[in-house]
């Protein structure tokens, strides 16, 4: 009643893209090259419903895998396998399809477009029945090399779950858990990665980004979406990140051209704060193209497709940032705000204080276009100006103070003396006030028309 098998298998190489073509008008859609030598080696046993290939080798084109497939169940075909790859060059069997760099808002699902295109085969998911140990030692895609990969994963009723994932590629690596749901009527996804020191420039130039950051990525957090086609992903995609990037760089902005343009539109009112002091000339190092920093920490959330962080800390050299960003992941475009201060090493400490507001509209099909906001210059200033020149008349009417001081010899004239100064000080602070502000606004409005 249940017989029991006990065989070695072994198929010579065979053009496996030839044998399915011929054999059963089956094309797999990989290039001419692909499955042109195919060998197997295995050890079958079979035990009532029950059947195991071990051990198993198999040679597809330069890939060799080695390992073991157990079938539980051959009427349920519950799947238990471990294999091992040694290489593996993706970008030979999957040509690089254009990834859409653009989705137009709202989206009519037709199935013509890369972006419309069914994702998951929900009908053959519902019916795996699997638990799968894979490791590759070497991977190719898009051009990547990405080294020892292990993927754990399980699949039962339609409920895919990533236990692991982990590998090491761009001087980094990267970790995932996940679930793809597909249950129900709508395909649910979740991720939740941790990325170390992931090169930043060549995975942007991978995924064809334009790369507007370059630097030592490293990110943690979680997402979810829904849907079938990346469209309706990227639409429904909801997600909290907490991202670091270490040695980086803005790429082709430049906040301190701005700050420079502002200190040299704002020379003569800046004088009146710092007299005797010229107008600071940036260092040549930091007024280039792209904006240099230490160290980028944000928190970002995504949803419907828009990416908001409210909180970004930039360490520059010489300098601090800090602001906050909207992106658009369905027309890949968005705006940057940001408020920098710069150190006393660059300018004169009173001006430390100063924030200055760069606001910059950024694309992945032009350079970005910033520009200095002078408008909360001139309101600081303002204050800045007329708080000095009313220290500065304080401290002339306290010398002048305690000179007279100085000179009472009783308590009635002592007493005199200070309410004497005392009102004299608050009618001269008013009336260097008036005279501040008065020119001030003069000087000011000169420059800021």
């Amino acid at each position: 009643q249940q017989p029991q098998v006990s065989s070695d298998l072994v198929l010579e190489p065979l053009n496996l893209a030839n044998w399915l073509q011929q054999n059963l008008q089956i094309s797999l859609g990989f290039p001419k090259d692909r499955l042109k030598e195919v060998s197997f080696n295995g050890a079958i046993k079979t035990q009532g419903k029950r059947l195991s290939i071990q051990p198993l080798r198999l040679q597809v084109d330069e890939s060799a895998i080695s390992g073991d497939v157990l079938i539980h169940d051959l009427e349920q075909q519950t799947v238990q396998t471990n294999l091992k790859i040694d290489r593996l060059n993706l970008d030979q069997y999957f040509p690089q399809a254009p990834i859409p760099a653009a989705i137009s808002t709202p989206v009519e699902t037709t199935g013509n477009t890369a972006a419309d295109s069914q994702l998951f085969p929900v009908e053959m998911l519902r019916t795996l029945d699997i638990q799968a140990d894979v490791s590759i030692a070497q991977l190719k895609y898009r051009n990547i090399d990405v080294q020892n990969t292990q993927v754990k994963l399980n699949a039962r009723k339609g409920l895919l779950t990533l236990d692991q994932l982990q590998a090491n590629l761009l001087q980094g690596s990267v970790q995932a858990t996940g679930q793809l749901d597909v249950r129900g009527a709508v395909p649910k996804l979740l991720i939740k990665p941790k990325v170390k020191q992931l090169q930043l420039q060549p995975l942007l130039t991978a995924l064809e980004q334009k790369p507007m950051l370059t630097g030592e990525i490293s990110l943690n957090g979680e997402a979810t979406t829904q849907g079938q086609t990346i469209t309706q992903l990227t639409q429904g995609l909801i997600s909290q990140m907490n991202v670091n990037i270490d040695k980086g760089a803005l790429k082709t902005i430049n906040i301190f051209q701005k700050i420079q343009e502002g200190l040299d539109n704002l020379a003569p009112i800046m004088s009146t704060i710092a007299p005797n002091k010229t107008i600071p000339k940036l260092p040549a190092a930091l007024v280039t193209d792209d904006t240099q920093f230490k160290q980028l920490i944000a928190s970002a959330t995504i949803q419907n497709g828009i990416v908001t962080t409210q909180k970004i800390n930039i360490g520059l050299d010489q300098a601090q940032l800090q602001g906050d960003t909207n992106w658009s992941l369905i027309n890949n475009q968005g705006d940057l705000h940001f408020q920098v201060t710069l150190d006393k090493q660059l300018v004169d400490e009173k001006l430390t204080a100063l924030q200055w507001p760069v606001n910059c509209q950024v694309n992945l099909t032009s350079v970005p276009k910033c520009a200095l906001d002078l408008a909360p210059v001139r309101q600081q200033l303002q204050h800045l100006i007329t708080s000095t020149a009313k220290d500065t008349a304080k401290q002339k009417l306290n010398e002048a103070i305690n000179k007279k001081l100085g000179l009472a010899t009783d308590a009635n004239a002592e007493t005199a003396v200070k309410e004497s100064a005392e009102s004299s000080l608050k009618q001269q602070e008013n009336e260097v006030k008036d005279k501040a502000e008065e020119k001030i606004n003069k000087a000011l409005n000169n420059l800021f028309k």
